[in-house]
């Protein structure tokens, strides 16, 4: 279910999924470059069920048109479902593009703004500030991942918007009343996020410096806020996961590689102690 966007060469496709423990996964599916004017094919955009059997699919919320109709961060209206999770069947979307997070009601369908994650704060622009965000001193915020925490909030990450600063993306905790609380910050072009056994949190960081070419690593954010690499010489990092015996799970080299696509398994990364970046 991936397509292309023609001369752009851009393919797009599944970007993420969660599984509702009854056969059945839901699937955020990306966009491409533009959502006003590129013709649609049918499933760009959209959130899917799949049964896990049959493979059969049936279209649940149109990301796009919700984007197109509420624009929830009132600047360009742009989409890119990317990272989701499920809690009490609501789908929770991160629109990476929309710089929002949508819900959905899995059972009606019904589609809601959970969060606007806007802009970052900067200082490297002229006095006429960004453009592209009415002229503020910010950068688009970029939600990349969302997934439940071990307190039961949802802790979104953030890739940001180019040049991709290194040290301005931040972590944040959202409860489901929708009230946030930042909880880490300094981080770089964050991926994913995913909890060991303890409660720890660990980040995926696509580049440290992805201007000059900085690697991939995985941190775990300690209870200071400090950051320990444990995972450091990585490619474009992706997802993270741990399963129950706290091995870490690593997409690797996850674009922009001919000879990516890699699955790594990580041991005893949980018991690396505590040190500064």
């Amino acid at each position: 279910i991936s397509y292309s966007f023609g001369a752009s060469g851009e393919v797009n496709g599944p970007a993420g999924l969660a599984l509702d423990g009854e056969g059945s996964v839901y699937v955020s599916m990306s966009t491409g470059p533009s959502i006003l004017d590129a013709p649609r094919l049918g499933e760009e955009g959209m959130l899917l069920k799949i049964d896990i059997e049959s493979g059969e699919r049936i279209a649940v919320a149109d990301l796009i048109e919700w984007e197109i109709t509420h624009n929830p961060d009132p600047m360009e209206i742009f989409s890119n479902p990317y990272g989701m999770c499920l809690v009490d069947g609501i789908a929770y979307v991160a629109d990476a593009a929309g710089n929002s997070i949508i819900a959905v009601d899995t059972a009606t369908g019904d589609i809601s703004t959970f969060a606007v994650t806007g802009g970052l704060n900067v200082d490297f622009f002229s006095d006429e500030g960004n453009p592209a965000r009415d002229g503020a001193q910010e950068i688009d915020s970029v939600p990349s991942s969302i997934q439940p925490g071990p307190d039961g909030r949802l802790y979104v990450t953030y890739i940001t918007g180019g040049p991709f600063p290194p040290g301005l993306a931040p972590i944040d905790a959202f409860s489901l009343d929708g009230s946030m609380e930042r909880v880490a910050d300094g981080l770089t072009m964050s991926g994913d996020i995913a909890f060991d056994s303890a409660g720890r949190m660990y980040v995926s960081i696509v580049s440290t410096d992805m201007v000059n070419g900085g690697p991939g690593q995985v941190v775990r954010v300690e209870d200071d806020g400090a950051l320990t690499v444990v995972v450091a010489g990585l490619v474009m990092t992706a997802g993270i996961a741990f399963d129950a015996d706290d091995n870490l799970y690593v997409i690797n080299k996850s674009t922009m590689d001919p000879d990516g696509g890699e699955l790594i398994k990580y041991m005893s990364v949980a018991d690396m102690p505590a040190s500064v970046v």
